[in-house]
């Protein structure tokens, strides 16, 4: 479940950075503040995403952390340039220390860019956190799996 839920997130995230002005934040911050995806959009892969967090975050009480998410992305850098690379909202993350509560080997996505980079991760027992990252707190994984 967690990767299916991270795969979620991360296209998410991905897609509304990518393409700002295809997407209507209004039209998803009122999916998930409703709990339900209007018919109109149901079958597009954005309805379809959105279903799924609805679905699996709903229990957890995690909708509110994605809602606060999306709701200052336009607020977020679309990259940023580390020595290492850039870094994109949507991007995998993999925890190397722990951070708070969240253990090594925890899996996340970078949620926000800018003078801070934030990432979200799920953990069983509490749904959804998200959590301001250091670069030695996490690997930032280029690819697409995890």
């Amino acid at each position: 479940m967690v990767r299916d839920l991270m795969l979620h997130l991360k296209s998410l995230l991905w897609c509304l950075n990518k393409d700002r002005k295809r997407y209507n934040l209004r039209v998803i911050i009122d999916c998930l503040n409703a709990r339900h995806v209007p018919e109109s959009i149901r079958g597009t892969p954005l309805g379809k995403n959105l279903n799924y967090l609805i679905d699996q975050l709903s229990a957890s009480g995690s909708l509110a952390v994605l809602l606060n998410t999306i709701k200052r992305i336009s607020q977020s850098k679309q990259r940023l340039k580390t020595t290492s690379g850039n870094i994109e909202l949507g991007q995998y993350l993999k925890t190397i220390k722990t951070l708070d509560s969240i253990p090594p080997g925890s899996f996340g996505v970078v949620s926000f860019l800018g003078e801070s980079i934030y990432g979200l991760f799920y953990l069983d027992n509490r749904g959804i956190l998200e959590k301001k990252v250091m670069s030695d707190q996490v690997e930032i994984i280029l690819g697409t799996r995890i």
